[in-house]
């Protein structure tokens, strides 16, 4: 094979399996939807059992249980539980403006929210 056929090999490969930036997005992208996909589950549990859900997650890799297999889970409910004390999720949506409290920001992250929200 001549060395000016090895270049087409590369642009092939790149359209069937996409460039290795394609491929990281994708996999980000697929999380982020396992993750979405679990919201209304993690919104219909109570305070306490997003608190029980927390160390039951760290009892799973405690046992061995691989960070890896459950980042997912781990991250739905950390959104929950932030969304529930800060409303982070809903922080521009004018249907829920008042569940979050601005006041709440240090000085330099409340001129942000207000330079965002302008």
């Amino acid at each position: 094979m001549a060395s000016s056929e090895i270049p087409l090999v590369g642009p092939m490969i790149q359209k069937i399996f996409g460039t290795r930036n394609e491929r990281i997005v994708k996999r980000y992208h697929q999380r982020a939807e396992a993750i979405n996909a679990m919201s209304d589950q993690m919104s219909r549990l109570t305070d306490a059992q997003i608190r029980e859900k927390t160390t039951e997650l760290r009892d799973r890799v405690r046992k061995g249980t691989k960070v890896v297999d459950v980042l997912e889970e781990a991250l739905a409910v950390a959104r929950e539980a932030m969304d529930r004390n800060v409303g982070i999720r809903n922080i521009f949506n004018p249907l829920h403006a008042d569940r979050f409290d601005p006041s709440r920001l240090s000085d330099s992250a409340r001129r942000l929210y207000d330079e965002t929200k302008a």
